[in-house]
């Protein structure tokens, strides 16, 4: 579980910036 939650942080974070290159899933 503290796996997934620390991901989710990052993730999101990065993923901002990727939503435009990669897709958000």
């Amino acid at each position: 579980m503290s796996r997934p939650l620390q991901q989710t942080k990052p993730c999101h974070q990065k993923n901002t910036r990727l939503q435009q290159g990669k897709r958000p899933h």
